[in-house]
């Protein structure tokens, strides 16, 4: 993405075109996808540690982050 892309991600009606042209099921990693950061995550997190992941939107990474 150039910088004009990604400054129009700080707006409202990005978003809202975006979602409005997905499938309901469609998901969407904008910073990494979670094969991406396994090897990180597997060394530095543990099962039990406690996270709070604000704001997932329609991203599965969080979702399998659980152990």
């Amino acid at each position: 993405m150039d910088a004009e892309d990604l400054d129009a991600l700080r707006t409202k009606e990005y978003w809202e075109s975006r979602y409005a042209n997905e499938s309901f099921d469609a998901d969407f990693d904008w910073f990494k996808e979670y094969d991406d950061l396994a090897p990180w995550l597997e060394r530095t997190v543990q099962c039990d540690d406690k996270i709070l992941i604000l704001g997932c939107g329609n991203s599965v990474c969080s979702w399998r982050c659980s152990c």
